[in-house]
């Protein structure tokens, strides 16, 4: 009963805030997804302490991610997306739990003369 809740709940988010992106396989086949797409900013602190000197970093980052439902997720780290005429490299991703009704999938701006293959080994679960 939860779950369905949860289900109903992201499939209003989608219609009211979801885009449309094409999924990308390695194989060049290629389908339409509904998502909701973010681009998280993320600071990234560093720091080092010496008894003589104290120094620190802040950088800041953008992590785009595409959220999905779970159960309609067609493919896998390595393959790309399509959003807004921008292409991005789907990373290794995976579902915190099992039942997940969506899952965040991070993203990578494309890069034309990378090995997209490789992002392949890295973890898909749904």
């Amino acid at each position: 009963m939860r779950k369905s809740i949860q289900l109903r709940a992201f499939r209003e988010l989608l219609d009211e805030f979801g885009i449309d992106a094409l999924w990308l396989f390695n194989d060049g086949r290629e389908v339409k997804v509904r998502a909701l797409f973010v681009e998280n900013n993320a600071v990234i602190s560093a720091s080092a302490k010496r008894r003589d000197t104290f120094s620190q970093v802040d950088v800041s980052a953008v992590q785009p991610v595409l959220v999905l439902e779970t159960a309609l997720i067609p493919g896998a780290a390595g393959d790309a997306v399509i959003v807004d005429s921008e292409r991005y490299t789907v990373l290794p991703f995976k579902s915190k739990y099992q039942n997940n009704v969506q899952t965040h999938i991070p993203l990578k701006s494309y890069q034309p003369n990378e090995d997209n293959s490789s992002w392949r080994s890295g973890a898909h679960g749904v």
